[in-house]
Order: C-alpha cells, then sequence, then structure tokens
C-alpha cells in the first residue's frame, strides 16, 4: 500500500510541475539610422517585440528576427558595420555561432556577436559596429 501511495504522490507532483515552464519568446529589433539592437523577451511574441523595439531606441523600430524557446544573435564585421549576420539557436552558443558564420557569407572577415539575447539572458557583449541599446 505504501508503495502505491508513493508512486501516485510522486505522479501527480510530476504532473503539477510540467505546467509551471511556460512559453518564451525573443525577438530582435534594429534601429538602423541610430545603429542600436534590442532584444527583448516575453510570455508572446507581441510582449517580446514590444520589448525589443523599447530597447532598441524607438517604438517605430523594426523588427528582424524572433524566435519561441530560442536565443538570438547579431554579429558585425568591426570594420565594416554594414555586413553583419543574424541568427537564432537553441542555445545562446548555438545561436552566436551561426550568427557569426552568417557574418561571414556576407563577405565578413571581422565578425563579432554584437548583441545577444533570449530569456533571462539578454546582453550586450562590447564587439564592433552595430551596439545593443542600454535603454
Amino acid at each position: 500500500m505504501k508503495k502505491v501511495l508513493v508512486i501516485v504522490l510522486a505522479m501527480s507532483i510530476a504532473a503539477i510541475a510540467i505546467p509551471v515552464f511556460a512559453e518564451c519568446w525573443t525577438a530582435m529589433a534594429v534601429h538602423s539610422s541610430r545603429g542600436t539592437v534590442g532584444i527583448g523577451t516575453g510570455p508572446t511574441l507581441s510582449e517580446a517585440m514590444l520589448n525589443a523595439k523599447q530597447k532598441a531606441g524607438t517604438p517605430g523600430s523594426p523588427i528582424w528576427i524572433w524566435g519561441l524557446n530560442q536565443n538570438l544573435a547579431m554579429a558585425v564585421d568591426a570594420s565594416n558595420p554594414a555586413t553583419f549576420g543574424m541568427s537564432q539557436g537553441l542555445d545562446q552558443a548555438d545561436a552566436d555561432r551561426k550568427a557569426i558564420a552568417f557574418c561571414k557569407e556576407m563577405g565578413g572577415r571581422n565578425c563579432k556577436i554584437t548583441a545577444r539575447g533570449g530569456c533571462g539572458t539578454d546582453n550586450n557583449p562590447q564587439g564592433g559596429g552595430w551596439q545593443q541599446s542600454s535603454q
């Protein structure tokens, strides 16, 4: 009887814990005239987009890339900021690697990550070219 009760109790706890993990949207907005990038997150795509636009410095900044339960990255050629690449990945290392590869495919020779983020991790490594806005 004790074994059955423990198994039922353990299964009940597992069933309760599963819905705790919510969806997480990540979006990247680019304000090209200011040269800023904003990465925003939220439980809905519209909230993530709004947060990204605010971080880029204006509500009118266009959204260039987004993902559900994804990390985003932007790599820019430090010697030619007009050459860049963006990508998403299941983890930050994957997104960074893909963004650098895309920047190099576009002709970049000195590509560095200038903006990256995902739920709870959006930050701005200092690199060349475009920078994530602190707003």
